[in-house]
């Protein structure tokens, strides 16, 4: 007789987590809160949002492990005492922003304070994508769904298709913005505007969430949800079917590893063919059953509430290490196995991730940025106009190294100081980027600008990244007469405790990054001062 497999025991879990200074939307408010009430159901939680003592509370509480939520808008500073206390315990960070959002930084400087070995993401690809310094640190967890709010309520269907969201941001929505009007002028079409990201509302006075919103969708027999520009499943992708309502989405790499398939349990695609699509699925009862029961059983069985446990199975996989070994995952939102320790580190999850429209953009900016034919009128244009990538972070540190290629410290100094600027308004305070201290230390140099060499020396005392460690170099070589041509190993790769950075600067290769460094001398009258290259 074969028994069930007996389930691990419920863990107990530290939970830190920001209170807010500014107020947010009820929306926001009701997602991040989502995470620690759905981690209460599978465990045992302390959460805890205020300054604390982490040795005393550790000994009060005797936490399985220690999960530290990051950053939301507004939030407050945390003063943790005695914060590395019970190192045996492990710590686990939960990155929860958007692949963009302007407090990620804030949160891998204080993972890094706190000693935090393993980040959880669940825009994991997105991240990834955006951020490839993160690939050796970070883990996938899904998204998930209240399956006491949307469920099949047995409605007639009312409406042919729904589009929440409206036309909300179409530069960050592109598929939803070329489709809505389309499928508006083929079917009957609800398209709900987007209330506006802030409380009271004021965009309009019909707002709907929670048992209103699931309704409507059971009463759609096809709803609408973008993946944006990020190429990310987002928590509507599981509404939907979970309703009792038929995915429409774009055909995008990132809805694949959560089981969805075109025309099994979900329509995928663009253009005509999407609609005609639709319409086939629309004139046969039978197959649009099929293809509804098909995705609603799969959220259902896979990503409510109580089926959310994938950091919890990390832990489980964690504990049971032998030395010299470490966790892999196995894929995006695969199971987690030991694996020997290796140098380099893998990347944490073993997947392959293709381009997004973000990734293909900063690396086609890299090509410009290091290529002799980089001042040519087509990809200055390129750069100096970036539309709707001028609000990533990572767009300043990029165009401002272009403006250093050109000659124009004074704006690569505006470019490069920009990101901070920016967390300060929306986070509070400001914490740097190894990458950003590095360009900003250049600038500084080639320049003589006094407050920006005080900047960078205060800032760079207890950093360690790549990029640092080659602007120092580069001064040592430049007081050596500009010989390079020995470079010694801890400029040519990371090194395995070297912190995080979200910037694609880093990513160079020694030689492209020297042949850079030499353009940029000579672009600001310091022509020679290099005199041998680097050895391969």
């Amino acid at each position: 007789m074969t028994h069930p497999p007996v389930p691990p025991p419920k863990r107990h879990v530290l939970y830190i987590r920001h209170g807010r200074t500014i107020d947010i939307a009820d929306g926001f408010r009701m997602n991040q809160d989502e995470w620690v009430e759905t981690l209460s159901e599978l465990a045992e939680v302390t959460p805890i949002s205020h300054d604390f003592d982490m040795d005393a509370v550790c000994d009060h509480v005797q936490p399985d492990f220690i999960l530290y939520e990051s950053p939301f808008f507004g939030p407050t500073s945390l003063n943790i005492k005695n914060v590395n206390a019970h190192p045996h315990i492990p710590r686990i960070g939960f990155q929860m922003q958007d692949a963009s959002c302007s407090t990620r930084v804030n949160f891998l400087r204080v993972t890094e304070s706190m000693n935090i070995q393993w980040i959880f993401s669940h825009m994991t690809e997105a991240a990834l994508r955006q951020s490839p310094e993160m690939k050796a640190k970070v883990f996938s967890v899904s998204q998930l769904f209240d399956d006491t709010v949307f469920h099949d309520y047995g409605l007639e269907k009312d409406i042919p298709v729904s589009i929440f969201g409206g036309m909300l941001l179409p530069k960050m929505y592109t598929w939803r913005a070329a489709t809505a009007l389309p499928i508006a002028e083929r079917f009957p079409t609800l398209v709900y505007t987007h209330p506006g990201y802030s409380n009271p509302v004021p965009r309009h006075k019909f707002p709907v969430a929670g048992e209103a919103y699931a309704r409507l969708l059971n009463r759609s027999y096809f709803s609408l949800a973008d993946t944006t520009i990020f190429d990310c499943l987002v928590r509507k992708h599981l509404e939907i079917p979970a309703s009792g309502s038929v995915l429409v989405a774009p055909d995008a790499p990132s809805l694949k590893p959560y089981g969805f398939r075109d025309m099994e349990n979900c329509i995928l695609g663009d253009g005509d063919a999407l609609f005609d699509k639709i319409a086939a699925v629309a004139d046969d009862p039978d197959f649009y059953e099929r293809i509804r029961k098909s995705g609603y059983d799969l959220v259902h069985s896979r990503y409510s509430r109580k089926h959310w446990r994938g950091i919890l199975d990390f832990y489980e996989c964690l504990r049971t290490l032998k030395p010299g070994e470490t966790v892999r995952q196995d894929g995006v939102l695969g199971p987690f196995k030991a694996v020997p320790v290796s140098d380099p580190p893998l990347p944490a999850i073993e997947a392959y991730y293709p381009e997004s429209v973000i990734s293909s953009v900063f690396k086609k900016w890299l090509r410009v940025i290091t290529s002799e034919e980089g001042l040519n009128p087509e990809n200055v244009k390129l750069l100096e106009a970036p539309d709707w990538l001028n609000f990533f972070h990572e767009s300043s540190i990029l165009t401002g190294i272009f403006a250093l290629t050109r000659g124009d410290l004074e704006q690569a100094k505006k470019l490069f100081l920009t990101p901070q600027i920016q967390r300060k308004e929306q986070s509070g305070f400001v914490e740097y980027d190894p990458e950003e201290i590095a360009w900003i230390s250049l600038t500084a140099s080639l320049s003589g600008n006094a407050e920006l060499v005080s900047l960078t020396r205060r800032e760079s005392t207890n950093m360690r990244h790549l990029s640092l460690r080659r602007m120092q170099w580069l001064g040592k070589v430049l007081a050596a007469g500009g010989d390079a041509s020995k470079p010694p190993f801890d400029v040519v790769r990371r090194a395995a405790d070297d912190q995080i950075s979200i910037h694609w600067s880093g990513q160079l290769d020694l030689s492209t990054w020297f042949c850079l460094i030499c353009r940029i001398f000579k672009a600001n009258g310091q022509d020679g001062l290099l005199q041998t290259a680097p050895s391969s």
